[in-house]
């Protein structure tokens, strides 16, 4: 549906094409950011999440039209699919690794503490500068796996993603200590409502079709959600559609009938009205604003 919105890259600047299911690759931010006049214009990646250290320097995030602060050291969570882009001050510098979701290690696959990670793009920081410098060394490990050819090589590399994963979720908990742990299962759950809001989310399903699909009542799923967001079903799809919402008047010039058209509401009245309600302004004002 979005795919005419906005660029959307395997990495910034280089050709889409099929991403392979181990896909990793690191790098230094100077490198790309650099080459680019440090302005990385918005964009997605197609099935790779992102995940970077800002060690030096800093700038501007912008993630589905918000402006974020990056304040050294940082870490920054982008999660596949997620519109965002950076305005770096020159000279910034600090690692990204770039990672296909069919690579994260098996034992990453069902661990709350992990997929909360991908739930949401963020920028944390400042994060305490002993916790960065542990990370900036998991960097350079990896960097230095990945370009090496010898014994063992597949197992220390996931090994480093893994230690590398985890160093990010326990710098990123700070911020997100009053939401609720979920167990394995929960979080399992939570991670199987958000691939069905992705594929659904314009068809405006009831939430009793989600719960069908996903094999589990609509009070488990109200439970589970209250528990991990403090919100409801509904509103986790609403979320998603006013971000799609946001991403069509931001990134594109299609009159505010053909976005609601694409966004399945029956007319731009009512789309109008589900827009302000939320918002506070209409989908006219705030692309204007």
């Amino acid at each position: 549906m979005t795919s005419g919105l906005i660029e959307r890259y395997r990495l910034y600047g280089e050709p889409i094409r099929q991403v392979e299911p181990r896909f990793i690759h690191v790098e230094p931010i100077h490198e790309r950011s650099g080459y680019h006049q440090w302005r990385i214009a918005p964009h997605a990646h197609r099935e790779l999440h992102q995940f970077l250290l800002v060690s030096e320097g800093g700038g501007t995030m912008i993630s589905e039209g918000r402006s974020l602060a990056v304040a050294v050291p940082a870490i920054l969570l982008i999660p596949a699919e997620t519109v965002h882009g950076f305005t770096f001050t020159p000279g910034t510098d600090g690692w990204v690794i770039s990672i296909a979701q069919t690579a994260l290690p098996a034992s990453a696959g069902g661990d709350g503490l992990i997929t909360a990670l991908i739930e949401r793009a963020r920028c944390i920081g400042p994060i305490d500068r002993d916790a960065a410098a542990q990370i900036g060394g998991l960097f350079r490990s990896l960097s230095s796996e990945l370009a090496w050819d010898g014994a063992g090589r597949s197992l220390a590399i996931e090994a480093d993603v893994l230690k590398l994963l985890v160093s990010f979720a326990r710098a990123a908990l700070a911020p997100d200590a009053a939401t609720a742990p979920l167990s394995d299962g929960d979080s399992q759950l939570v991670s199987r409502f958000r691939a069905l809001i992705e594929t659904h989310f314009a068809e405006h399903l009831p939430v009793a079709a989600y719960a069908r699909e996903l094999g589990v009542s609509e009070d488990r799923l109200l439970a589970v959600c209250r528990k991990r967001f403090d919100a409801p079903p509904i509103q986790i799809i609403h979320q998603r559609l006013m971000v799609e919402a946001q991403r069509w008047l931001l990134y594109s010039s299609a009159p505010i009938g053909a976005i609601a058209e694409a966004l399945g509401f029956r007319d731009a009245a009512y789309f109008s009205r589900f827009f302000s309600k939320r918002i506070g302004v209409g989908p006219r004002r705030f692309r204007e604003r």
